[in-house]
Protein backbone atom coordinates (compact mmCIF):
# COMPACT_ATOMS: atom_id res chain seq x y z
CA UNK A 1 0.00 0.00 0.00
CA UNK A 2 1.63 3.23 -1.19
CA UNK A 3 1.23 6.70 0.35
CA UNK A 4 0.11 9.03 -2.42
CA UNK A 5 -0.16 12.20 -0.35
CA UNK A 6 0.55 13.26 3.25
CA UNK A 7 -0.33 16.38 5.28
CA UNK A 8 1.64 16.80 8.52
CA UNK A 9 -0.37 19.96 9.21
CA UNK A 10 -3.48 17.79 9.61
CA UNK A 11 -2.00 15.30 12.07
CA UNK A 12 -0.32 13.08 9.49
CA UNK A 13 -3.40 12.66 7.29
CA UNK A 14 -2.56 10.40 4.35
CA UNK A 15 -4.06 9.30 1.05
CA UNK A 16 -3.21 5.68 0.18
CA UNK A 17 -3.14 3.81 -3.13
CA UNK A 18 -4.60 0.34 -2.66
CA UNK A 19 -2.85 -2.79 -3.88
CA UNK A 20 -4.29 -4.45 -6.95
CA UNK A 21 -7.25 -6.65 -6.19
CA UNK A 22 -8.21 -5.09 -2.86
CA UNK A 23 -11.52 -3.21 -2.64
CA UNK A 24 -11.95 0.07 -0.84
CA UNK A 25 -14.34 -1.54 1.64
CA UNK A 26 -11.91 -4.36 2.44
CA UNK A 27 -8.99 -1.95 2.95
CA UNK A 28 -11.05 0.25 5.28
CA UNK A 29 -12.08 -2.72 7.42
CA UNK A 30 -8.48 -3.99 7.63
CA UNK A 31 -6.99 -0.60 8.55
CA UNK A 32 -9.66 0.15 11.12
CA UNK A 33 -9.13 -3.26 12.72
CA UNK A 34 -5.45 -2.47 13.25
CA UNK A 35 -6.37 0.15 15.86
CA UNK A 36 -3.52 2.42 14.70
CA UNK A 37 -5.62 5.17 13.15
CA UNK A 38 -7.99 7.77 14.53
CA UNK A 39 -10.22 7.31 11.50
CA UNK A 40 -10.16 5.60 8.11
CA UNK A 41 -12.53 6.59 5.34
CA UNK A 42 -12.96 6.53 1.59
CA UNK A 43 -11.70 9.46 -0.45
CA UNK A 44 -15.16 10.66 -1.46
CA UNK A 45 -16.08 12.87 -4.38
CA UNK A 46 -17.47 16.37 -4.25
CA UNK A 47 -19.09 18.34 -7.05
CA UNK A 48 -19.91 21.92 -7.78
CA UNK A 49 -23.35 23.35 -7.07
CA UNK A 50 -23.82 26.41 -9.20
CA UNK A 51 -25.44 29.17 -7.20
CA UNK A 52 -25.99 32.67 -8.54
CA UNK A 53 -24.60 35.80 -6.90
CA UNK A 54 -28.02 37.44 -6.81
CA UNK A 55 -28.33 38.83 -3.27
CA UNK A 56 -31.92 37.65 -2.66
CA UNK A 57 -31.40 34.10 -3.93
CA UNK A 58 -31.69 32.94 -0.30
CA UNK A 59 -35.35 34.05 -0.38
CA UNK A 60 -36.17 31.79 -3.32
CA UNK A 61 -37.10 28.61 -1.49
CA UNK A 62 -38.59 26.96 -4.61
CA UNK A 63 -35.08 26.85 -6.10
CA UNK A 64 -33.23 25.88 -2.93
CA UNK A 65 -35.19 25.06 0.22
CA UNK A 66 -32.96 25.01 3.32
CA UNK A 67 -35.85 24.37 5.72
CA UNK A 68 -36.39 27.99 6.75
CA UNK A 69 -39.89 29.28 7.58
CA UNK A 70 -41.03 25.86 8.75
CA UNK A 71 -40.16 24.32 5.39
CA UNK A 72 -38.59 20.95 4.73
CA UNK A 73 -35.04 21.08 3.42
CA UNK A 74 -34.91 19.70 -0.11
CA UNK A 75 -38.60 20.30 -0.88
CA UNK A 76 -37.60 22.29 -3.96
CA UNK A 77 -36.87 21.87 -7.67
CA UNK A 78 -33.12 21.13 -7.12
CA UNK A 79 -32.06 24.20 -9.09
CA UNK A 80 -28.40 24.52 -7.96
CA UNK A 81 -27.70 20.89 -8.90
CA UNK A 82 -29.48 21.38 -12.22
CA UNK A 83 -27.50 24.54 -12.91
CA UNK A 84 -24.34 22.45 -12.80
CA UNK A 85 -25.67 20.99 -16.06
CA UNK A 86 -27.15 24.12 -17.66
CA UNK A 87 -28.09 27.66 -16.70
CA UNK A 88 -28.54 29.09 -20.19
CA UNK A 89 -31.52 28.87 -22.57
CA UNK A 90 -30.61 32.01 -24.49
CA UNK A 91 -32.07 30.79 -27.78
CA UNK A 92 -35.39 29.58 -26.33
CA UNK A 93 -38.35 31.94 -26.75
CA UNK A 94 -40.93 31.81 -23.97
CA UNK A 95 -44.19 33.67 -24.56
CA UNK A 96 -45.70 34.90 -21.28
CA UNK A 97 -49.39 35.48 -22.02
CA UNK A 98 -50.45 37.56 -19.06
CA UNK A 99 -50.70 41.19 -17.89
CA UNK A 100 -47.50 42.25 -19.66
CA UNK A 101 -44.21 42.94 -17.90
CA UNK A 102 -42.30 45.89 -16.54
CA UNK A 103 -40.16 46.44 -19.63
CA UNK A 104 -37.40 48.37 -17.85
CA UNK A 105 -36.99 46.11 -14.83
CA UNK A 106 -33.22 45.88 -14.27
CA UNK A 107 -33.47 42.18 -13.37
CA UNK A 108 -35.42 41.30 -16.54
CA UNK A 109 -34.58 43.69 -19.37
CA UNK A 110 -31.54 41.73 -20.58
CA UNK A 111 -33.71 38.62 -21.03
CA UNK A 112 -36.53 40.22 -23.02
CA UNK A 113 -37.15 38.82 -26.48
CA UNK A 114 -36.27 41.21 -29.29
CA UNK A 115 -38.24 41.34 -32.55
CA UNK A 116 -35.46 41.23 -35.16
CA UNK A 117 -37.58 42.92 -37.84
CA UNK A 118 -38.77 45.90 -35.80
CA UNK A 119 -36.87 49.17 -35.47
CA UNK A 120 -37.63 50.62 -32.02
CA UNK A 121 -39.10 54.05 -31.68
CA UNK A 122 -39.63 54.91 -35.35
CA UNK A 123 -43.43 54.80 -35.12
CA UNK A 124 -43.71 52.31 -37.98
CA UNK A 125 -44.88 48.76 -38.44
CA UNK A 126 -41.55 47.63 -39.91
CA UNK A 127 -42.40 43.94 -40.20
CA UNK A 128 -45.97 44.48 -41.43
CA UNK A 129 -47.60 42.35 -38.74
CA UNK A 130 -50.15 44.96 -37.71
CA UNK A 131 -48.27 46.26 -34.66
CA UNK A 132 -46.20 49.42 -34.50
CA UNK A 133 -42.92 49.11 -32.58
CA UNK A 134 -43.63 45.65 -31.22
CA UNK A 135 -40.00 45.36 -30.18
CA UNK A 136 -40.56 42.96 -27.27
CA UNK A 137 -44.18 41.83 -27.63
CA UNK A 138 -47.72 43.17 -27.91
CA UNK A 139 -50.66 44.55 -25.98
CA UNK A 140 -53.64 42.76 -27.52
CA UNK A 141 -56.08 44.86 -25.48
CA UNK A 142 -55.32 48.13 -27.25
CA UNK A 143 -53.57 46.78 -30.33
CA UNK A 144 -50.15 48.30 -29.59
CA UNK A 145 -46.61 47.00 -29.34
CA UNK A 146 -46.22 48.06 -25.70
CA UNK A 147 -47.05 45.22 -23.27
CA UNK A 148 -46.69 47.31 -20.10
CA UNK A 149 -47.74 45.60 -16.88
CA UNK A 150 -50.33 47.49 -14.84
CA UNK A 151 -50.94 44.82 -12.17
CA UNK A 152 -47.58 43.12 -11.53
CA UNK A 153 -48.83 39.59 -12.18
CA UNK A 154 -47.05 39.11 -15.51
CA UNK A 155 -43.81 40.64 -14.24
CA UNK A 156 -43.84 38.26 -11.28
CA UNK A 157 -44.45 35.27 -13.57
CA UNK A 158 -41.73 36.35 -16.01
CA UNK A 159 -39.25 36.74 -13.15
CA UNK A 160 -39.80 33.17 -12.00
CA UNK A 161 -39.08 31.92 -15.51
CA UNK A 162 -36.19 34.15 -16.41
CA UNK A 163 -35.04 36.92 -14.11
CA UNK A 164 -31.42 37.44 -15.15
CA UNK A 165 -29.28 35.09 -13.07
CA UNK A 166 -25.84 35.71 -11.62
CA UNK A 167 -25.96 39.44 -12.38
CA UNK A 168 -25.56 40.60 -8.79
CA UNK A 169 -29.12 41.95 -8.68
CA UNK A 170 -32.19 40.78 -6.81
CA UNK A 171 -33.09 37.21 -7.74
CA UNK A 172 -32.51 34.52 -10.33
CA UNK A 173 -34.97 32.95 -12.70
CA UNK A 174 -35.07 29.20 -13.25
CA UNK A 175 -33.29 29.98 -16.53
CA UNK A 176 -30.49 32.53 -16.07
CA UNK A 177 -30.64 33.39 -19.77
CA UNK A 178 -33.82 33.03 -21.84
CA UNK A 179 -35.89 35.13 -24.26
CA UNK A 180 -39.09 36.34 -22.59
CA UNK A 181 -41.81 37.48 -25.01
CA UNK A 182 -44.46 39.44 -23.04
CA UNK A 183 -47.94 39.22 -24.60
CA UNK A 184 -50.58 41.22 -22.76
CA UNK A 185 -54.28 40.39 -22.76
CA UNK A 186 -55.13 40.80 -19.07
CA UNK A 187 -55.49 44.26 -17.57
CA UNK A 188 -56.93 46.33 -14.76
CA UNK A 189 -56.82 45.62 -11.06
CA UNK A 190 -58.89 42.46 -11.48
CA UNK A 191 -56.66 41.16 -14.27
CA UNK A 192 -59.46 40.59 -16.75
CA UNK A 193 -59.18 39.80 -20.43
CA UNK A 194 -61.16 38.44 -23.35
CA UNK A 195 -60.75 35.12 -25.09
CA UNK A 196 -60.28 36.91 -28.40
CA UNK A 197 -57.30 38.82 -27.00
CA UNK A 198 -55.82 35.62 -25.57
CA UNK A 199 -56.17 34.00 -28.99
CA UNK A 200 -54.45 37.00 -30.57
CA UNK A 201 -51.53 36.47 -28.18
CA UNK A 202 -51.34 32.77 -29.02
CA UNK A 203 -51.38 33.62 -32.72
CA UNK A 204 -48.57 36.14 -32.23
CA UNK A 205 -46.51 33.58 -30.33
CA UNK A 206 -46.91 31.09 -33.16
CA UNK A 207 -46.02 33.64 -35.86
CA UNK A 208 -42.94 34.82 -33.99
CA UNK A 209 -41.54 31.36 -33.34
CA UNK A 210 -42.11 30.88 -29.61
CA UNK A 211 -41.12 27.50 -28.22
CA UNK A 212 -43.11 27.54 -24.98
CA UNK A 213 -46.20 29.44 -23.80
CA UNK A 214 -46.80 30.13 -20.12
CA UNK A 215 -50.53 30.51 -19.37
CA UNK A 216 -50.96 31.56 -15.74
CA UNK A 217 -54.64 32.39 -16.22
CA UNK A 218 -58.02 30.73 -16.57
CA UNK A 219 -61.66 30.79 -15.64
CA UNK A 220 -63.38 29.64 -12.47
CA UNK A 221 -63.88 25.91 -12.39
CA UNK A 222 -67.16 24.67 -13.76
CA UNK A 223 -68.72 21.69 -15.51
CA UNK A 224 -66.72 20.18 -18.35
CA UNK A 225 -69.25 21.51 -20.93
CA UNK A 226 -67.85 25.01 -20.15
CA UNK A 227 -65.66 24.46 -23.19
CA UNK A 228 -64.37 27.20 -25.50
CA UNK A 229 -63.89 25.83 -29.02
CA UNK A 230 -62.13 28.98 -30.25
CA UNK A 231 -59.52 28.89 -27.49
CA UNK A 232 -59.17 25.12 -27.90
CA UNK A 233 -58.42 25.56 -31.60
CA UNK A 234 -55.79 28.20 -30.84
CA UNK A 235 -54.01 25.92 -28.35
CA UNK A 236 -54.23 23.10 -30.88
CA UNK A 237 -52.61 25.29 -33.52
CA UNK A 238 -49.83 25.99 -31.03
CA UNK A 239 -49.43 22.24 -30.65
CA UNK A 240 -49.22 21.82 -34.42
CA UNK A 241 -46.43 24.42 -34.40
CA UNK A 242 -44.57 22.36 -31.78
CA UNK A 243 -45.22 24.77 -28.90
CA UNK A 244 -45.55 23.51 -25.33
CA UNK A 245 -48.45 25.11 -23.43
CA UNK A 246 -47.84 25.25 -19.67
CA UNK A 247 -51.06 26.12 -17.82
CA UNK A 248 -51.82 26.95 -14.20
CA UNK A 249 -54.25 24.40 -12.78
CA UNK A 250 -56.22 27.07 -10.92
CA UNK A 251 -56.88 28.04 -7.31
CA UNK A 252 -60.33 26.71 -6.46
CA UNK A 253 -59.28 23.63 -4.46
CA UNK A 254 -61.25 21.59 -7.01
CA UNK A 255 -60.82 18.14 -8.54
CA UNK A 256 -60.29 18.69 -12.27
CA UNK A 257 -61.21 15.08 -12.97
CA UNK A 258 -64.76 16.15 -12.09
CA UNK A 259 -64.77 19.80 -13.10
CA UNK A 260 -62.80 21.85 -15.62
CA UNK A 261 -60.46 24.84 -15.52
CA UNK A 262 -59.63 26.07 -19.02
CA UNK A 263 -57.16 26.32 -20.65
CA UNK A 264 -55.50 23.81 -18.28
CA UNK A 265 -58.27 21.25 -18.91
CA UNK A 266 -58.01 21.08 -22.70
CA UNK A 267 -57.25 17.52 -23.73
CA UNK A 268 -54.29 18.30 -25.95
CA UNK A 269 -50.93 16.63 -25.56
CA UNK A 270 -48.96 19.90 -25.61
CA UNK A 271 -50.78 21.10 -22.47
CA UNK A 272 -49.26 20.60 -19.02
CA UNK A 273 -51.44 21.50 -16.04
CA UNK A 274 -49.43 22.46 -12.96
CA UNK A 275 -50.59 22.38 -9.35
CA UNK A 276 -49.19 24.43 -6.45
CA UNK A 277 -47.02 22.86 -3.76
CA UNK A 278 -45.78 24.54 -0.58
CA UNK A 279 -42.41 24.47 1.16
CA UNK A 280 -43.20 21.24 3.03
CA UNK A 281 -43.96 19.32 -0.20
CA UNK A 282 -47.68 19.46 0.47
CA UNK A 283 -50.28 20.61 -2.02
CA UNK A 284 -51.68 24.05 -1.33
CA UNK A 285 -55.24 23.82 -0.04
CA UNK A 286 -56.28 26.30 -2.73
CA UNK A 287 -54.67 24.43 -5.61
CA UNK A 288 -56.79 22.51 -8.06
CA UNK A 289 -55.74 18.91 -8.53
CA UNK A 290 -56.62 15.89 -10.59
CA UNK A 291 -55.39 12.31 -10.59
CA UNK A 292 -55.64 12.28 -14.38
CA UNK A 293 -56.01 15.97 -15.25
CA UNK A 294 -53.00 17.60 -13.56
CA UNK A 295 -49.58 16.40 -14.66
CA UNK A 296 -47.37 17.54 -11.77
CA UNK A 297 -46.94 20.03 -8.96
CA UNK A 298 -44.34 22.77 -8.57
CA UNK A 299 -43.65 25.36 -5.87
CA UNK A 300 -46.22 28.13 -5.93
CA UNK A 301 -46.74 29.29 -2.35
CA UNK A 302 -45.10 32.49 -1.06
CA UNK A 303 -42.86 32.83 -4.09
CA UNK A 304 -40.48 35.80 -4.18
CA UNK A 305 -40.08 37.32 -7.64
CA UNK A 306 -40.20 40.57 -9.60
CA UNK A 307 -42.69 43.41 -9.19
CA UNK A 308 -43.86 46.07 -11.64
CA UNK A 309 -43.44 48.77 -8.96
CA UNK A 310 -40.14 50.66 -9.38
CA UNK A 311 -40.24 51.74 -5.74
CA UNK A 312 -40.56 48.11 -4.59
CA UNK A 313 -39.20 45.98 -7.43
CA UNK A 314 -39.69 42.58 -5.76
CA UNK A 315 -42.79 40.95 -4.30
CA UNK A 316 -44.17 37.70 -2.86
CA UNK A 317 -47.22 36.05 -4.42
CA UNK A 318 -48.90 32.65 -4.22
CA UNK A 319 -50.95 30.49 -6.54
CA UNK A 320 -50.74 28.05 -9.40
CA UNK A 321 -49.81 31.13 -11.44
CA UNK A 322 -46.48 30.95 -9.61
CA UNK A 323 -46.17 27.16 -9.92
CA UNK A 324 -46.57 27.03 -13.71
CA UNK A 325 -43.61 29.30 -14.54
CA UNK A 326 -41.23 27.07 -12.56
CA UNK A 327 -42.16 24.30 -15.00
CA UNK A 328 -41.89 26.69 -17.94
CA UNK A 329 -38.40 27.78 -16.92
CA UNK A 330 -37.37 24.16 -16.46
CA UNK A 331 -38.70 23.25 -19.91
CA UNK A 332 -36.72 26.12 -21.46
CA UNK A 333 -33.51 24.69 -20.01
CA UNK A 334 -34.48 21.14 -20.98
CA UNK A 335 -35.18 22.23 -24.56
CA UNK A 336 -31.79 23.93 -24.73
CA UNK A 337 -30.17 20.76 -23.35
CA UNK A 338 -31.99 18.40 -25.74
CA UNK A 339 -32.53 20.45 -28.91
CA UNK A 340 -33.50 17.47 -31.07
CA UNK A 341 -36.47 16.43 -28.91
CA UNK A 342 -39.97 17.30 -30.06
CA UNK A 343 -42.41 19.05 -27.75
CA UNK A 344 -43.85 15.85 -26.32
CA UNK A 345 -40.46 14.28 -25.73
CA UNK A 346 -39.43 17.35 -23.73
CA UNK A 347 -42.59 17.07 -21.66
CA UNK A 348 -41.83 13.38 -21.12
CA UNK A 349 -38.40 14.22 -19.71
CA UNK A 350 -39.88 16.63 -17.18
CA UNK A 351 -42.65 14.24 -16.12
CA UNK A 352 -40.28 11.27 -15.83
CA UNK A 353 -37.99 13.28 -13.57
CA UNK A 354 -40.34 14.43 -10.80
CA UNK A 355 -39.60 13.75 -7.17
CA UNK A 356 -42.33 11.35 -5.98
CA UNK A 357 -44.15 12.93 -3.05
CA UNK A 358 -46.62 10.88 -0.97
CA UNK A 359 -48.93 13.86 -0.45
CA UNK A 360 -49.26 14.29 -4.22
CA UNK A 361 -50.19 10.73 -5.13
CA UNK A 362 -53.74 10.78 -6.42
CA UNK A 363 -53.57 14.54 -6.99
CA UNK A 364 -51.46 14.51 -10.16
CA UNK A 365 -50.67 11.91 -12.79
CA UNK A 366 -47.02 11.71 -11.80
CA UNK A 367 -47.68 12.00 -8.08
CA UNK A 368 -44.67 14.26 -7.90
CA UNK A 369 -43.05 17.68 -7.78
CA UNK A 370 -40.79 19.22 -10.42
CA UNK A 371 -37.08 18.28 -10.26
CA UNK A 372 -34.94 20.39 -12.61
CA UNK A 373 -31.73 18.48 -11.94
CA UNK A 374 -33.14 15.08 -12.87
CA UNK A 375 -34.82 16.48 -15.99
CA UNK A 376 -31.56 17.96 -17.27
CA UNK A 377 -29.69 14.72 -16.58
CA UNK A 378 -32.41 12.45 -18.01
CA UNK A 379 -31.29 9.72 -20.40
CA UNK A 380 -34.60 8.90 -22.06
CA UNK A 381 -37.58 10.79 -23.43
CA UNK A 382 -40.09 7.96 -23.14
CA UNK A 383 -43.38 8.65 -21.32
CA UNK A 384 -43.00 8.71 -17.55
CA UNK A 385 -45.43 5.80 -17.13
CA UNK A 386 -43.78 3.62 -19.79
CA UNK A 387 -42.14 1.66 -16.97
CA UNK A 388 -44.38 -0.28 -14.63
CA UNK A 389 -42.51 1.04 -11.58
CA UNK A 390 -43.39 4.62 -12.54
CA UNK A 391 -46.91 3.96 -13.79
CA UNK A 392 -49.67 6.47 -13.18
CA UNK A 393 -51.47 5.90 -9.90
CA UNK A 394 -54.90 7.15 -10.88
CA UNK A 395 -57.50 7.40 -8.13
CA UNK A 396 -61.18 8.25 -8.06
CA UNK A 397 -64.52 6.99 -9.29
CA UNK A 398 -64.83 9.57 -12.06
CA UNK A 399 -61.70 10.33 -14.05
CA UNK A 400 -60.67 12.59 -16.91
CA UNK A 401 -57.20 11.66 -18.12
CA UNK A 402 -54.97 13.55 -20.53
CA UNK A 403 -52.17 11.35 -21.81
CA UNK A 404 -50.02 10.63 -24.84
CA UNK A 405 -47.95 7.58 -25.77
CA UNK A 406 -45.44 9.37 -28.02
CA UNK A 407 -42.20 7.38 -27.78
CA UNK A 408 -43.70 4.57 -25.72
CA UNK A 409 -42.21 1.09 -25.81
CA UNK A 410 -43.78 -1.19 -28.41
CA UNK A 411 -44.33 -4.79 -27.40
CA UNK A 412 -46.62 -7.74 -27.98
CA UNK A 413 -49.01 -8.65 -25.21
CA UNK A 414 -48.48 -12.13 -23.73
CA UNK A 415 -50.90 -14.84 -24.85
CA UNK A 416 -54.00 -15.10 -22.69
CA UNK A 417 -55.71 -18.48 -22.33
CA UNK A 418 -53.80 -19.85 -25.34
CA UNK A 419 -54.97 -16.98 -27.54
CA UNK A 420 -52.51 -15.57 -30.09
CA UNK A 421 -50.58 -12.45 -29.05
CA UNK A 422 -52.42 -9.18 -29.54
CA UNK A 423 -50.23 -6.39 -30.98
CA UNK A 424 -50.00 -3.30 -28.86
CA UNK A 425 -49.38 0.01 -30.54
CA UNK A 426 -46.55 2.34 -29.64
CA UNK A 427 -45.66 5.81 -30.87
CA UNK A 428 -48.45 8.29 -31.44
CA UNK A 429 -52.18 7.97 -31.22
CA UNK A 430 -54.80 5.87 -29.45
CA UNK A 431 -54.58 2.19 -28.66
CA UNK A 432 -57.03 -0.54 -27.76
CA UNK A 433 -56.26 -3.68 -25.80
CA UNK A 434 -58.67 -6.59 -25.62
CA UNK A 435 -58.80 -9.61 -23.32
CA UNK A 436 -60.04 -12.51 -25.45
CA UNK A 437 -60.26 -15.04 -22.63
CA UNK A 438 -63.12 -17.45 -23.18
CA UNK A 439 -63.83 -17.55 -19.45
CA UNK A 440 -65.27 -14.05 -19.35
CA UNK A 441 -66.66 -11.47 -21.77
CA UNK A 442 -64.11 -9.38 -23.66
CA UNK A 443 -63.02 -6.21 -21.85
CA UNK A 444 -61.71 -3.27 -23.81
CA UNK A 445 -59.84 -0.09 -22.87
CA UNK A 446 -59.83 2.69 -25.41
CA UNK A 447 -57.70 5.81 -25.15
CA UNK A 448 -59.29 8.61 -27.19
CA UNK A 449 -57.17 10.53 -29.63
CA UNK A 450 -55.82 13.84 -28.45
CA UNK A 451 -57.90 15.43 -31.19
CA UNK A 452 -61.08 14.56 -29.29
CA UNK A 453 -62.75 17.19 -27.18
CA UNK A 454 -65.97 17.82 -25.31
CA UNK A 455 -68.86 18.87 -27.49
CA UNK A 456 -68.67 22.61 -28.12
CA UNK A 457 -71.32 24.66 -26.44
CA UNK A 458 -73.01 27.76 -27.71
CA UNK A 459 -71.33 30.75 -26.05
CA UNK A 460 -70.28 34.34 -26.67
CA UNK A 461 -66.66 34.81 -27.68
CA UNK A 462 -65.89 37.13 -24.79
CA UNK A 463 -65.43 35.95 -21.22
CA UNK A 464 -63.46 37.18 -18.26
CA UNK A 465 -60.57 34.87 -17.37
CA UNK A 466 -59.08 35.58 -14.00
CA UNK A 467 -55.41 35.28 -13.18
CA UNK A 468 -54.57 32.12 -11.27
Amino acid sequence: MRVRRRWDRFGGLRVLDLPAGESVESAIRRLRASGRYEYVQADSLRRTLATPNDPNFNRQWPLFNNGANNGIAGADIKAPAGWDVRTDAAEIIVAVIDTGVRLDHPDLVANLWRNPLEIPGNGRDDDGNGYVDDVHGINAINGTGTPTDDTGHGTHVAGIIGAVGNNGLGISGVAWRVRIMPLKFLGGIAGRGSTSDAIECIDYAIRQGAHIINASYGIEVGPVPFFDPAEFDAVRQARDAGIIFVAAAGNDGANLDLLAHYPASYRLENVIAVGNSANRDEPSAASNFGSGSVELFAPGTEVYSLSNNPASPYATLSGTSMAAPHVTGALALVKAQFPNDNYRQLINRVLRSVDPVPALIGRAQTGGRLNLDRALRSTTNRPFNDDFATRSRIRGENLAIRTDNNGATTEAEPPIAASPPVPRSGGNGPHRSTDSSASRPPAALTTPSSESSPAPRSMPLLRWPRTT
